[in-house]
């Protein structure tokens, strides 16, 4: 029977190579789930990020303006009603273009840039004569 019938049947060993306890193979580059990641925030980002950038400024042209630009104020309503969600959306992927270890922080200062925004937005659109 040999080596191979003295060994349990649900068992089996790893080459060395593979083994979790080699620690004396150098660190491996970053795996491409991590890449992926940062690329799809980047990607996300600039797919919400640039129709927000282009709605903010409609709501901010729209408020300081004459109303001889937005005579009914449209572009300020409808403006600030997409841009919010639009916000929130941008606010919840940009962190993922920062690595893993800094993703916490960029989550926070991401979310208070999101409040201070939609305060102003909100401000601007119920402030306006």
């Amino acid at each position: 029977m040999g080596k191979a019938a003295d060994r349990d049947a649900h068992s089996y060993e790893l080459p060395r190579t593979w083994h979790p306890r080699n620690m004396d193979q150098p660190a491996s580059a970053p795996t491409g789930g991590t890449t992926v990641t940062r690329t799809a925030g980047v990607v996300l980002t600039t797919l919400f990020g640039i129709p927000f950038l282009l709605l903010a400024w409609q709501i901010l042209d729209s408020r300081f303006n004459p109303a001889s630009t937005d005579y009914h104020g449209y572009a300020l309503i409808f403006g600030t009603v997409f841009a919010i969600p639009l916000a929130l959306a941008t606010s919840l992927v940009v962190p993922l273009i920062f690595s893993r270890g800094r993703r916490r922080v960029a989550y926070r200062v991401s979310a208070f840039v999101f409040v201070v925004v939609a305060v102003g937005l909100l401000a601007a659109w119920f402030t306006a004569a």
